[in-house]
């Protein structure tokens, strides 16, 4: 998480630091922003991308956006069912 952090660019130490993360009333790391949509390419198979067309690297855009739900956090186990809900 620190890494993926660290190579989107994001400086905040709550991503990198437990006890700023506390101090600034977190239960442990947050998980950067897009950090569980990037665990889409990490699928065994992801040929289901080419069967609906999409280029892999042109999911992320400028101006794409999300909706967070709740954070998730270092440790947390995160299940298919919670799709859509963090």
């Amino acid at each position: 998480m620190r890494f993926f952090a660290k190579a989107t660019g994001e400086t905040n130490p709550v991503y990198f630091d437990a006890a700023a993360a506390r101090d600034a009333g977190h239960r442990d790391l947050p998980l950067p922003p897009t950090f569980l949509f990037s665990l889409e390419f990490q699928q065994p198979d992801t040929s289901w991308c080419d069967e609906v067309g999409i280029v892999v690297t042109w999911i992320l855009r400028g101006e794409q956006s999300f909706t967070y739900h709740r954070l998730a956090y270092a440790g947390d186990t995160v299940r298919e069912s919670d799709r859509g809900h963090l």
